[in-house]
């Protein structure tokens, strides 16, 4: 903590009023601004030999040798402004190493990109939609963006396949809606998107979200005009929202993160 600033982080107990004298990561806003301030210490080492991440930082290098000296220059720069390292939690001349949750090592790069490579040049990355069987829409949205994704399930393995994707960055306005009407309007511009699709389908659409109550907006009693309009709109469609857990919703999730989406 800077000097000074200790009251910020007072609490009161049954044994009297204490204040920490390190930053705790349980305040708002505290792993940011731990963040900022480690990026700042070791700005003119990030992208080059560093990667900073809230507490983690991994360091990288072509040879041992030339480690050995990046690793000195990380470890003055800490010591410099009273910074130091927990020893257990740290490893070090390792080649193979767990940051983030993936396992690094010298040949994973290649690995991920001749996967992503043949993912992107392989038949079929969308499928072709099939009017004889049924649709799926899965849908999402985030504080700023909304996005859905047009699937159908594999003949042979009943998985899903997407067949068309849409996202878009939310206008001002509607970054002010409630997260149950940004759902919706997910829905209702994926219903948009895909019309030609789901209007007169074979098949009732199933449509997935990971926001429970969506499932009984068709029977509420009291609507905002804006949520009676979409009410109206979705008339003229054969579907049913299914709930879907949030850490399920891959697909509908990650495109609704993308907060560059024009």
């Amino acid at each position: 903590m800077r000097g000074g600033d200790e009251w910020k982080t007072a609490f009161k107990t049954r044994y009297g009023l204490f204040e920490y004298t390190v930053m705790p990561f349980g305040l708002c806003n505290a792993p940011a601004a731990f963040k900022f301030f480690l990026n700042n210490i070791l700005r003119e080492y990030l992208d080059i030999f560093a990667i900073v991440y809230i507490n983690d930082i991994l360091i990288y290098s072509d040879n041992e040798n030339e480690h050995v000296q990046h690793v000195k220059k990380i470890l003055a720069a800490l010591r410099k402004r009273h910074l130091y390292c927990k020893l257990a939690k740290c490893e070090f001349h390792v080649t193979t190493v767990e940051f983030l949750g993936v396992i690094l090592t010298p040949q994973e790069a290649d690995q991920a990109f001749s996967t992503l490579k043949k993912a992107f040049s392989t038949a079929p990355v969308l499928t072709h939609p099939d009017a004889n069987r049924p649709f799926i829409v899965e849908a999402d949205a985030s504080d700023v963006t909304i996005a859905a994704v047009l699937s159908q399930r594999n003949k042979d393995t009943g998985q899903l396949h997407p067949v068309a994707y849409m996202s878009r960055k939310l206008n001002e306005a509607e970054q002010n809606y409630v997260i149950a009407e940004k759902e919706l309007l997910a829905i209702c511009d994926a219903f948009k998107e895909w019309r030609h699709h789901l209007l007169g389908a074979k098949y009732t659409v199933t449509v997935y979200t990971d926001h429970r109550n969506l499932q009984f907006m068709s029977s509420a009693r009291l609507l905002t005009p804006r949520q009676l309009l979409w009410m109206l709109f979705f008339a003229e469609f054969d579907f049913v929202v299914t709930f879907r857990p949030g850490k399920d919703n891959h697909k509908a999730d990650a495109l609704s993160r993308q907060e560059s989406t024009t």
